[in-house]
């Protein structure tokens, strides 16, 4: 059994043009087919919610958010 892992740091939410887009980081996510993902700088609860179902992650596990500082 193979599973895909990824890390991201989505440096609160800001691209390399410092434009805040959730949606962008969730295509970035969705089209890496990963099984399991670790988001890093992620700023509140909300950020992650709108990452996991804009990235239809949902679908496949329940989103449980754990955000460890």
């Amino acid at each position: 059994m193979e599973i895909k892992v990824m890390t991201f740091n989505i440096h609160h939410g800001k691209g390399m043009d410092h434009k805040a887009d959730l949606y962008r980081i969730a295509e970035v996510i969705e089209k890496s087919d990963a099984d399991m993902i670790g988001l890093n700088e992620v700023d509140q609860v909300i950020k992650a919610e709108v990452i996991a179902k804009t990235a239809n992650a949902s679908d496949h596990l329940p989103l449980k958010a754990t955000l460890f500082y």
